[in-house]
């Protein structure tokens, strides 16, 4: 079969896909691999000629996969394009079960994060060896905050250990499913069991990977709104454990006030990362905080979070800076009328003041816009002048290697022109060919000689000279 004719619809084979419910379901990108190995196709020649042309509205089809081909697991639009159109190729299950379609049903919270690169556990493969359908990535492991398979105890991996090679993204070009996608080696094997209680660290990420695993397991019923439940756990928390007083309760979960506020007031939705941590400082289980079910709140505890897992701290938000206008204008002033002549453009001018070019022009529109014609005329009058003084060195340098090649007997043709114009230090542009041209030209008529072959600079003495 030539792959580069497949692009119409075609019938694929139907392959054997994983459990279609529990934590141990497979993963959407899982299933198209599957199809493309059971059909001996590549998934680059599936996606860019059957899938991706045929989805979406034709301004918007595209025929590459972009950066952003980890979304289809999450149970968004793409993904209900996406599946619609697989549908139409090969005679397969409900393929929404794969995605994480009943994390992004639930209202009254933010989005779950997906991780963009693949991970894996190598004992899960191993296991898998022996199934009919072989091995397969689990839709738990696209979740970003799960770094450890529950089953196993181990830690995923993200990189080859045969080549070195990864992360890689949840779909590549060429792509067997349990094989490194870079050298074809296996990426199964043993792995070092982690200890549960060895560090605080270590329980956090278990804490992630179980309480994923069990909302799979048993999901929460469909277009549930969850923000009432959550706000009336949070105020029962707040007032078993720190009687009512809410700015303790944010502490405790490394939050601001106002964040929390903005909770309560319904203003705004928490993200899963921020219940899963409520959920672990206070170890009361997910699902009980996102149902508002009071049960585990009168034997709730207190933990820390720790250090390592708080990663939302390495990137503080930067504080608004205060900005002297006339300090400003008269720096802009100053550019205009020349006092700094290295400056030659707006965004470098901006970048001095250490500021945004388009808050410069929110700030001083009018001098911003009478500095930015000022500075285009004179790059315009730099250029010409460099274009200038270019010319008067190619009139100066040109006659004497024309005169030079002509003395020794040779030919002025282009190559042997530019070989000595670049002795000289000179690199002749290829825009600046019909200037040379003329200069040669120029040269032979002022020197009693004739062009044989004007193209190429060529030139032969009169006969009889």
């Amino acid at each position: 079969m030539n792959h580069s004719e497949l692009i119409s619809p075609t019938m694929l084979l139907s392959p054997n896909i994983g459990p279609l419910a529990g934590a141990q379901r497979e993963g959407l990108h899982s299933v198209l691999k599957h199809i493309c190995e059971k059909n001996q196709l590549t998934v680059n020649d599936v996606f860019s000629n059957l899938i991706l042309p045929q989805c979406g509205t034709p301004p918007n089809r595209v025929t590459k996969m972009g950066s952003h081909v980890h979304l289809i697991n999450r149970g968004c639009a793409i993904t209900k394009r996406l599946i619609s159109r697989i549908h139409e190729l090969v005679f397969v299950p409900d393929l929404s079960v794969f995605t994480l379609r009943e994390f992004v049903e639930l209202r009254g919270i933010g989005e779950i994060a997906i991780a963009h690169d693949r991970k894996w556990c190598p004992e899960c493969f191993d296991s898998d060896l022996a199934t009919k359908v072989g091995p397969y990535d689990r839709l738990l492991w696209c979740i970003d905050d799960v770094q450890i398979c529950p089953s196993h105890k181990v830690r995923l991996r993200n990189i080859c250990p045969s080549c070195g090679g990864g992360p890689f993204r949840v779909l590549v070009g060429h792509d067997i499913s349990g094989h490194c996608p870079k050298c074809l080696s296996w990426l199964g094997g043993r792995s070092v069991i982690l200890e549960e209680n060895r560090d605080e660290h270590t329980q956090f990420l278990f804490w992630l990977a179980r309480t994923y695993a069990n909302l799979l397991e048993t999901p929460l019923p469909s277009q549930l709104d969850v923000s009432q439940g959550i706000n009336e756990v949070l105020r029962a928390l707040a007032e078993k454990h720190f009687e009512g007083n809410y700015a303790a309760l944010a502490r405790a979960v490394d939050r601001n006030k106002s964040v929390l506020c903005t909770w309560l007031k319904g203003k705004g939705s928490p993200s899963w990362r921020a219940l899963t941590e409520i959920s672990y400082v206070f170890q009361l289980p997910l699902p009980e905080l996102l149902l508002g079910q009071y049960d585990g709140v009168s034997i709730s505890t207190i933990r820390k979070l720790p250090l390592a897992s708080i990663t939302r701290l390495t990137h503080p938000r930067k504080l608004p800076q205060r900005r002297n206008t006339e300090d400003i204008k008269s720096f802009l002033a100053g550019v205009e009328i020349g006092k700094i002549s290295n400056l030659t453009t707006l965004n470098s001018v901006a970048k001095r003041l250490n500021i945004n070019p388009r808050e410069l022009r929110r700030i001083a529109p009018i001098e911003s816009a009478e500095l930015s014609k000022v500075l285009a005329d004179r790059r315009k009058l730099s250029r010409s002048r460099k274009q200038e003084d270019r010319e008067r060195l190619f009139r100066d340098e040109i006659p004497k290697a024309v005169s030079k090649l002509l003395n020794n007997g040779l030919q002025p043709t282009r190559r042997a022109l530019h070989k000595l114009l670049t002795e000289v230090g000179i690199s002749v542009m290829r825009r600046e060919g019909s200037l040379v041209k003329e200069i040669v030209q120029q040269t032979l008529e002022h020197g009693n000689y004739v062009e044989s072959i004007s193209g190429n600079y060529c030139a032969n003495k009169k006969s009889g000279n």
